[in-house]
């Protein structure tokens, strides 16, 4: 059938992916073939990239500013897990919470304000996931607005995970006044009213 071909198609990506050397092509090619899993139905498949992806990025060598490209991936893949929903109910915003867990645990060679743009960039999703409708879904799947529709614990995950990651922002910003790095600074403050979210 079209389903059982395409299903074969996304398993091959799947298995063909780990045998390219760049790290950064292989983020990118598991980033596509959950996108295209989740088009087509293949809820196992998208999520056996992204856990693969999660597993990249907490092996990624120390970044620094010049990789811009992280942000790109990063701001693509929070993205995407925006409009999926959780595999099981009783781990509530599963995918979401590794794909920030393993982000926020990469290292950096110095203070970027790339590092801090990609904690705004979490906090201005979980804003848009307590909304009743998402800005956007795949065709024929509900995301998690859906799934956990007046459930007041989804709403305090949330919450938590928002306080947390507010937190690290707060110190990043700490940081980068300790240092006088008002360039980096500014690019904070542009992108933190940007997203609607107040450093304080």
């Amino acid at each position: 059938s079209r389903r059982s071909i395409q299903q074969a198609l996304i398993a091959y990506a799947f298995i063909t992916v780990p045998s390219i050397r760049s790290t950064q092509l292989k983020l990118n090619l598991h980033l596509i073939t959950a996108q295209l899993a989740f088009q087509k139905g293949c809820l196992a498949q998208g999520g056996a990239c992204f856990r693969e992806s999660f597993r990249l990025i907490e092996g990624l060598e120390p970044l620094d500013e010049s990789c811009t490209w992280f942000r790109d991936y990063t701001t693509s893949l929070l993205s995407t897990l925006l409009a999926i929903p959780d595999e099981d109910e009783s781990n509530k915003l599963e995918f979401f919470r590794l794909a920030v867990l393993a982000i926020n645990n990469v290292r950096w060679t110095s203070i970027s304000p790339i590092q801090v743009i990609i904690l705004l960039e979490e906090l201005k999703l979980m804003n848009l996931m307590k909304q009743d409708k998402l800005p956007y879904n795949f065709p024929g799947l509900s995301g998690n607005n859906v799934l956990y529709s007046g459930d007041s614990t989804f709403f305090t995950e949330i919450d938590l995970l928002y306080t947390r990651v507010h937190g690290l922002v707060l110190y990043q910003i700490q940081q980068i006044r300790e240092t006088g790095q008002e360039g980096v600074m500014k690019k904070v403050q542009e992108n933190a009213q940007h997203f609607g979210i107040l450093l304080e």
